[in-house]
């Protein structure tokens, strides 16, 4: 049986990773020192990539 899933999800779940990324090379390289507002928003992607990480997990454990 062919599994569905919702494109919407994965996309705005790659997006959160992507952003969670740009966090993490701003820390590393001192950019967030200089650009803060860049660095204010993308500390908030962490929270949206746990939520939508956990609901693909109950999505994917309810179809079971």
């Amino acid at each position: 049986m062919a599994e569905k899933r919702l494109r919407v999800l994965d996309f705005a779940r790659g997006s959160a990773i992507i952003c969670v990324c740009i966090d993490h090379a701003l820390v590393w390289s001192g950019a967030n020192q200089v650009y803060p507002l860049v660095a204010s928003l993308a500390i908030w992607s962490v929270g949206p990539l746990l939520a939508l990480a956990g609901a693909t997990m109950y999505l994917a454990a309810d179809k079971r």
